[in-house]
């Protein structure tokens, strides 16, 4: 992306780093679940890695949120306040849209394979 650092990026492009995080964890994942794990070990290293996945795709999403709250701070029509409550709300919805459908995944997936 041509940046030093997240914080030098724009919203626009924490934005697509935030998405193709997304989808690169969220493929790790899947990948990891569809082989059967039998060894405690093993089952903890997916957990463990599962977790990481997760945590890295909500640091993309906060450093997403960061920029566009610094960048719409410069129009100035808005309070700060309500500019970090605007973008988690929008946060919220867009992961709370992503979540229910993979939950619809993971449903369908589970009547499959029973």
């Amino acid at each position: 992306l041509g940046c030093e650092s997240a914080g030098a990026c724009g919203y626009r492009n924490n934005f697509l780093f935030a998405v193709a995080a997304t989808i690169f964890f969220a493929r790790v994942c899947v990948v990891l679940k569809l082989e059967k794990r039998y060894s405690d070990w093993n089952k903890a290293s997916v957990a463990l890695t599962t977790r990481a996945c997760s945590l890295n795709t909500g640091w993309a999403w906060a450093g997403y949120c960061k920029a566009a709250i610094a960048s719409a701070q410069g129009f100035e029509v808005f309070s700060p306040i309500l500019m970090c409550v605007i973008c988690m709300l929008f946060a919220w919805v867009c992961i709370s849209f992503i979540h229910r459908r993979f939950e619809v995944e993971r449903r369908a997936w589970d009547r499959h394979c029973k």
